[in-house]
Parts: structure tokens; sequence; C-alpha cells
């Protein structure tokens, strides 16, 4: 369940690259054990673009019939424009699905964010936060 006080942001802040990895061993691992569980990872994306295509790119070849949810944003960025462009990269880089999440705060939000990014779905915290009944039509 996503948080209002940013204590995932708190958490990630301690996150690494290799963490980040372990989490995809974990899932990895997960899939082992049941393979018909459905298992999925969510990240952020890292300061540069370089960087989180090469960690999803190497992970994802190992997590074939899974998909991926991309926050985009990074760690340090909250309440800011998400850059679609690198949810786009990524989606442009790796043969799973991707997730696209961050800036949804309305249903009139999602084409265009599926058209910036390319995503294969989209995922809706902060807004849901904010409206519970967002999708049924109830303004706040």
């Amino acid at each position: 369940m996503p948080s209002k006080g940013g204590q995932s942001k708190k958490v990630l802040e301690h996150v690494c690259v290799p963490t980040q990895i372990l989490f995809f061993k974990i899932v990895k691992r997960c899939k082992e054990v049941n393979p018909e569980l459905p298992v999925s990872v969510k990240i952020r994306i890292l300061d540069s673009l370089e960087e989180t295509i090469s960690l999803v790119k190497s992970e994802s070849k190992k997590l074939v019939h899974y998909f991926i949810t991309v926050h985009g944003r990074t760690i340090k960025e909250r309440n800011c424009t998400p850059h679609f462009d690198f949810v786009k990269a990524i989606k442009d880089s790796v043969n799973i699905p991707v997730i696209h999440n961050g800036g949804v705060y309305s249903p009139d939000d999602i084409d265009p964010a599926i058209k910036k990014t390319g995503a294969d779905g989209i995922m809706c915290a902060q807004g849901l936060l904010n409206n519970p009944a967002l999708f049924s039509g109830f303004k706040e």
C-alpha cells in the first residue's frame, strides 16, 4: 500500500544497486519454488538512464514471463513530473511487460502516460490515495 509520508522513499534511500539486484534474485527464487505464483518487481529509476537500463536489461533476461513496474522518478524526486522518457527507454529495451507508475492523478492522465511511455499498463498510487473512488467517477 502506498504511503503518504514517504516511508518507502526513506527505505529506498538506503538501497544500492547490489540490493536492487538482490530483490530480483528473491523474485527469481519465488518463481522457482512456485512457478504459478504471480510475482513482479517495482523499481524507481536510478540517477542515470544508462544505469537504469543496464540494471533492468541484465535482470529482465532472468525474468521471462514476468513484468516490471517502473516508477518514473528517482528516490530523491517527489511531486515532480515523472521522467516518461526514461520509462519509454526502459520499455523499448526489454522484452517483458512494463507498467508505468507516477503522475497519474485522474483517468484523463492514463492515455497520455501510455502514449509517452509505451507502457503495457498503468499503476496509480497517489491519485487513489487522494481520492479512493477516483475510477468510479467520483470527484474529490
